[in-house]
């Protein structure tokens, strides 16, 4: 048997110049991925306006209506940031576990816990004095995460129980441990500030417990957003350069490499799932020491717990773009609740959400989409002898 290579005849075959072939590249080798995110990100933001434009009563005046009820004016931007900070922690539990191929889907529930462990510890203890009191309580807001984290991590790690369910019902559990503390061992005598909106309030903490606000241009914002900043950069040099951070993403990228590695994986996993229940706690008792002020049902406005999913995949689970995913969440929030005095129905914002998702989850399809033209081939065929 010998080879010869045979010239395909161009006029034989005039489909063979005009072929297209579709390839998906490897995940890994997509560069860069930020660009598509963001690309797909604004692609999503101009769908939206213009889906909201044509909706009665609001026309032309969308963008003048976002910017005015946002960064146009002081109690705009001073609303942003609000709910900037809790989106932020709330981001940063999500992405912890999302990097690791887990998920957390009970942020919720261990804030709700995070602030109670917080509360206790303030009526306990309610004479010292605000600079030593205030760590003591943030460090409490964290150890309430990561105790109601503890069974659905174990269970994770050590029993391949799927933690999207364990931490899930446990959210549940935990508003109906909020109503039963807020309504009754720690129900306040006054209940005129939660009857108007039928929220449920426990007593006020002592006010040593207040985090500071500042006020800048006419701008104010708690201590607990340059907290909630630094805890993105301080997790996301964790986790890039500590040793454990080598772990976690080994582990990351499958067991089978993590053990090959040498990584004890299961209780990596452990690990991580604890630390991202200890930063929804956290989230929990600074919403509680900044605005907030009791333990009550106001600590999960705007429901922290799950939207900060949403920062932590529209941010690809990278922890400093969780900054920006959560300012522009935020944003969402605010002019969407505007909208609503122009008769926009409030579930605009999930669907301004839902979008975006939408568009970055095609991202990372079209990031690896390869199209390319193939030209006349020659191929060896073989040959009798």
């Amino acid at each position: 048997m010998t080879a010869a290579t045979v010239d395909r005849d161009p006029a034989s075959e005039p489909t063979a110049r005009r072929r297209f072939t579709l390839d998906l590249r490897d995940p890994a080798t997509v560069i860069p991925k930020g660009r598509h995110r963001v690309g797909a990100i604004v692609i999503g933001l101009i769908v939206s306006a213009i889906y909201l434009s044509r909706q009665p009563g609001v026309g032309g005046t969308l963008g003048q209506t976002a910017w005015n009820s946002t960064f146009g004016n002081e109690l705009g931007f001073s609303q942003v940031l609000e709910i900037t900070m809790p989106l932020l922690v709330a981001g940063c539990a999500a992405a912890l576990a999302q990097g690791v191929g887990m998920w957390n889907l009970g942020i919720q529930g261990q804030l709700i816990f995070g602030a109670w462990v917080t509360t206790l510890v303030a009526y306990t203890v309610p004479n010292l004095p605000g600079e030593v009191l205030i760590p003591i309580l943030l460090l409490a807001g964290c150890l309430g995460g990561a105790v109601w984290m503890l069974v659905p991590a174990f269970a994770r790690a050590f029993l391949k129980v799927d933690e999207i369910i364990t931490t899930l019902m446990l959210n549940f559990v935990a508003a109906l441990w909020l109503a039963y503390w807020a309504t009754g061992p720690w129900a306040q005598t006054n209940l005129s500030s939660g009857a108007a909106t039928g929220a449920l309030f426990s007593r006020e903490l002592t006010s040593n417990a207040f985090l500071p606000q500042f006020e800048i241009s006419g701008v104010t914002f708690g201590l607990a957003l340059p907290i909630a900043l630094a805890l993105a950069v301080c997790l996301w040099a964790a986790m890039r350069w500590s040793h454990f951070g080598l772990n976690a993403q080994l582990t990351g990228s499958g067991d089978e490499l993590g053990r090959y590695a040498g990584v004890r994986t299961r209780t990596t996993r452990f690990s991580i799932l604890l630390l991202s229940g200890a930063v929804a706690g956290l989230c929990g008792a600074l919403v509680e020491l900044d605005k907030v002020h009791s333990f009550s049902t106001p600590i999960t406005a705007n429901d922290p717990g799950y939207i900060g999913v949403v920062v932590a995949l529209l941010a690809g689970n990278y922890l400093l773009a969780a900054i920006p995913s959560a300012v522009l969440i935020a944003v969402i929030v605010v002019v969407g609740t505007a909208l609503q005095l122009s008769g926009i129905d409030p579930s605009v914002i999930y669907l301004m959400t839902g979008l975006l998702l939408l568009f970055a989850a095609c991202s990372n399809l079209v990031g690896r989409i390869d199209i390319h033209r193939r030209g006349a081939e020659t191929k060896p065929v073989e040959e009798g002898s």
